[in-house]
């Protein structure tokens, strides 16, 4: 499962109005980042000729304008800075994808340099103000999978945390015996959350080991409606990071020329952060929820590394290690 370094992970007081607006320029860079990500497969992975850059880099820029539009409009002064920032390195993107299949490469080098320089600057902005931010730490002794405990009653704890570490162990038959006993009860119920992620694990394949295509596909799928529910679960940033990486390993492939779908992600991400804001409505004190909501609002799309393949160090293994 995924290691959380609990020491240093924090969680806001509460969603205020500016912890939303903050929130809210970490899913546009998500959104961003993805789009930088489908262009430099253009650029640096599909060597088509220049004239073929065009279309999509229309659709780059439309793409850019809806995020910029779609910031908040009433932003607190402290983040006007931000706004103003943000908006800086955005332009300096849109003026790198205009007309890009007309520039040379001097010119392009020239302008993709200032879109660097001033995202260097927002992230500096962006990293002062979260800084400030009034912070609860989580307890030293803090364990995620206390958390999804919590969702069973006391009877049915102990079998679970058994075959938690069963699949830790990859002990998947066993495991998946107590794990299908349990669905059969708790199917509906907060606890069916840990129940199918565990039952996802235990069916994708070990490293270098052949697994069943239809089961595992069934098993990412259970996933995906897990996160599009709209339900909070304890255990949602684990769900998403292993359906993503089965996702984009069993559905697009790892190639040069595989699609990486960072929309789509991205997209989910922003479904499953709704739920846990909705669940927050009710649940305030819950802290964890917040641990969750933030680390999801920060995470980085898919890459391609430098063989043009999707990046390995950013798609956790399958186990969801990183």
């Amino acid at each position: 499962m995924i290691s959380f370094c609990v020491a240093c992970t924090q969680a806001w007081a509460g969603l205020s109005k500016f912890d939303e607006s903050l929130l809210s320029f970490f899913f546009a860079g998500q959104k961003i980042a993805a789009i930088q990500t489908d262009m430099d497969f253009y650029f640096g992975w599909r060597r088509l000729d220049r004239d073929e850059w065009k279309a999509p880099a229309l659709k780059a820029v439309a793409e850019l304008e809806k995020i910029k539009t779609g910031l908040p409009k009433d932003l607190p002064a402290d983040l006007e800075i931000l706004r103003s920032s943000f908006l800086t390195a955005v332009n300096h993107l849109e003026t790198l994808y205009h007309n890009v299949e007309s520039k040379n490469d001097l010119d392009f080098e020239k302008e993709q340099e200032l879109f660097i320089r001033a995202t260097e600057r927002f992230n500096g902005y962006l990293e002062r103000v979260a800084s400030v931010m009034p912070m609860t730490p989580l307890a030293d002794d803090f364990d995620p999978l206390d958390e999804e405990m919590k969702a069973f009653p006391p009877k049915d704890r102990d079998r679970f945390r058994e075959a938690a570490a069963e699949v830790e162990e990859k002990k998947f038959d066993k495991a998946r015996i107590t794990i299908l006993s349990l669905l059969k009860e708790y199917q509906g119920s907060v606890a069916e959350g840990s129940l199918v992620l565990r039952l996802a694990l235990a069916s994708l394949p070990d490293e270098d080991a052949e697994g069943n295509n239809t089961e595992i596909l069934k098993k990412i799928e259970d996933l995906s409606q897990l996160l599009h529910s709209g339900r909070y679960y304890p255990n949602l940033v684990d769900s998403y990071l292993t359906w993503r990486s089965a996702y984009q390993e069993y559905r697009h492939g790892i190639s040069e020329t595989s699609i990486i779908p960072n929309h789509l992600y991205v997209e989910t991400i922003d479904i499953v952060c709704s739920a846990i804001k909705k669940h927050l409505e009710t649940s305030g004190t819950d802290e964890w929820a917040r641990v969750q909501l933030f680390m999801l609002a920060q995470l980085p799309v898919i890459p391609r590394g430098s063989s043009g393949k999707p990046s390995p160090g950013v798609i956790p293994a399958l186990y969801g290690e990183e």
